[in-house]
């Protein structure tokens, strides 16, 4: 059981990287890195992708929508079944807030997705 424990809270924490790697283009000047924005965009357009396919893959269970497979997989390892919207209705920027004491609801999260993909895309259209 701890070694369940344990790989739940390693996978919680490999969230950050991943969502890191999504705003830190943002901040990095073109002249540091010249392909930033084709990364970013590529980068950004893969992990929706993904959510996509694992909402795809969940709308068996009658769920669909933007569905993390790491948060699948973390939910999974703390006894939540994939039907159980305990699984599918859960978020790790949600679950990390509420750790911190700030309370952001599932359209909070979304909103914030899609803000981030339109700047991702209209840099990508633009700026590139």
């Amino acid at each position: 059981m701890k070694c369940k424990t344990f790989l739940a809270e390693l996978i919680f924490w490999l969230h950050f990287p991943v969502v890191f790697m999504t705003f830190i283009p943002f901040f990095v000047p073109r002249s540091i890195w010249p392909g930033k924005v084709s990364f970013q965009f590529w980068y950004v357009l893969f992990l929706i992708a993904t959510q996509v396919g694992m909402g795809l893959y969940m709308m068996k269970y009658r769920k669909f929508g933007l569905v993390c497979p790491m948060t699948t997989v973390t939910q999974r390892l703390r006894g939540h079944k994939v039907c159980m919207k305990e699984n599918h209705d859960h978020g790790c920027i949600r679950e990390f807030s509420e750790r911190i004491g700030v309370k952001l609801n599932a359209k909070a999260v979304l909103a914030l997705t899609l803000f981030i993909l339109a700047a991702v895309v209209v840099q990508y259209i633009w700026f590139r």
